[in-house]
This record gives C-alpha cells, sequence and structure tokens, in this order.
C-alpha cells in the first residue's frame, strides 16, 4: 500500500520529516464514512505517490495529534 499508517511514534520520521508534502487523513474504526473513504484515499495514493506522501492516522491511536490539531468530524 501506498498510504503508509502514522502513530505517536513514527509521526515525526513519517509526516514531518518527509521530503514530499504529506496528505494526512485522520480516521477510526468506528467512523462509517472514515471507512468508505478509505479506498477511495488509497486508491488517489496508488495514482499520486509520486508527488505526495499519503499518510493515516487512526483516531484511537493517536489522540494527542487529533487534540493539538483540533481534529473534529
Amino acid at each position: 500500500s501506498k498510504v503508509t499508517l502514522v502513530n505517536e511514534k513514527n509521526y515525526e520520521k513519517e509526516a514531518t520529516q518527509s521530503k514530499k508534502p504529506v496528505a494526512i487523513l485522520v480516521s477510526a474504526t468506528w467512523c462509517q464514512p472514515c471507512q468508505i473513504f478509505k479506498p477511495i484515499y488509497a486508491k488517489v495514493a496508488e495514482e499520486c505517490s509520486d508527488l505526495f506522501k499519503f499518510v493515516n492516522i487512526d483516531f484511537d491511536s493517536y489522540p494527542l495529534f487529533v487534540t493539538r490539531y483540533d481534529v473534529q468530524s
């Protein structure tokens, strides 16, 4: 997959230190719209990975990110 799963431990390396612009998807396993959108995001990642780095942050695995950047539905 061209989408990198990001959490608290690898966020700096995978997202902030990337040489490419980063597209971030924040999702949750319990979020039905997120689950519907994830395959679309993955398809775009396959087609555009030469231009952007695509990462996915699980809402429940990295709550600090969610509060730090005021992520809301």
